[in-house]
Formats: C-alpha cells, structure tokens, sequence
C-alpha cells in the first residue's frame, strides 16, 4: 500500500540496503496507529483505502462534493476540505480530474497543512500542482510524498525523481489482475442495466440524467 511505503519511508530504506548502506541515515518514523488519514474523494477506491487502513488502526476523515449516508460512512467522519487539509497527518487524494479539482492542492492549501505532512496521489496528476508540490518538499512542510500519477506522464518533474523522500510509480496502483476483472465486470453490469433500464449503474454524466432520456 502506497499509504504505507511513504509513511514509513520505505523508498529510503530500500535504497540503504541495495546500497549497502544498511539503516545508515534511516530515521524512526510515525506509527500509522497514531495519524490520521484524510481521504479526498470517498467512492469506490477512497472506500477500499478505507476498509484497509481502518483495519491498520488510522482514524479517518474524509471530504466529498457531499456527505455519505452513515452506513456509507462507515466510522469515517465527513469535514469541510479546508478542515481535512488543516487537521489531517496523511493526506490521500482519490478524486477525478475536473475544472474544480484542477491544482486543487496548491501552495495556498500546503500552507494550511500541518509541518511534516504525508501526501499520496492515486488519482490524477494534475489533481496537485507539481510545482508547488517541490517547494512544499523543499522547505519540509511536506515529510514525503507517495505519487502513482503525474502532471506530464511519463514525464516526472526532475525534482522529484531525484529525491529519495519521494515514492514514485508508473500509474500502476490499478495494474492488478483483480482490478482488470473487476473492471470487466462493472463493464457488462452497466451494459446490461442500460439495456434492461435505459440508464447505466454508475454513469460519468449524472448530473444531466434529469434532462437525457437516454444516457450513454
């Protein structure tokens, strides 16, 4: 889990023993058990990251457009995204691209971060201002940071590839097995439902569904 692996600086340690360096240098890094996460965007993935790092023992807050009922909620507790970005230890963000989420984290909301704060990016590059991101990591405000995604794919800021307090992967978060049956299968669910109901289950233009009698 990426959460995990930028926590506990686990690019760092890595990189220690393939150098032979073993612990030289590595220092002693928060227990997950005493953060707490703040998930942007608690859908489908921001619910898995959920039921996982809830098992792990991290308190969880949370932002969406709006409020989960309760039983969707499942312990985690709904706030504003100033509190989420002011309160949370971690910060992960799991919220599709739009003109409202572009550079939705930017020098303005890393200064309302706490000292020392952990990002992780699963969603889009563009989500966070990658410019802002390398300064926020400059001056410490940001302890480390987890990036599966990135403003230019496949370019990677330079910045950032060369600093060891930054986990980086090719947006791969996805490339399970698991994940592409799974994706098959919510395929042929929203076939069948638009067959059956002229609407599918999970539709990326819902907001319009009131004025389209057919959705696609």
């Amino acid at each position: 889990m990426l959460i995990m692996q930028t926590v506990r600086a686990a690019s760092q340690a890595e990189a220690r023993v393939r150098a032979g360096r073993w612990r030289e240098g590595l220092k002693a890094t928060p227990d997950i058990r005493d953060l707490t996460l703040g998930i942007v965007g608690l859908g489908t993935i921001g619910k898995i990251v959920h039921q996982q790092v809830k098992a792990l023992g991290m308190k969880v807050i949370y932002n969406n457009r709006h409020r989960l009922p309760p039983e969707e909620e499942d312990g985690a507790e709904y706030v504003s995204f100033e509190d989420l970005i002011h309160i949370a230890d971690v910060i992960s963000l799991h919220t599709p691209l739009t003109e409202e989420t572009h550079h939705m984290i930017s020098d303005d909301q890393f200064r309302q971060m706490k000292d020392g704060v952990f990002i992780v990016n699963t969603s889009r590059g563009s989500v966070i201002d990658e410019e802002a991101l390398v300064r926020a990591l400059q001056s410490g405000k940001v302890c480390r940071v987890g990036l599966d995604v990135f403003e230019r794919e496949p370019f990677v800021h330079p910045w950032l590839a060369q600093s060891d307090r930054c986990t980086l992967l090719p947006h791969w978060a996805a490339a399970t097995t698991r994940v592409s049956v799974d994706g098959e299968k919510e395929i042929l669910a929203n076939l069948q439902a638009w067959i059956t109901t002229g609407k599918p289950n999970s539709p990326v233009n819902k907001p319009r569904l009131r004025n389209l009698s057919i959705v696609i």
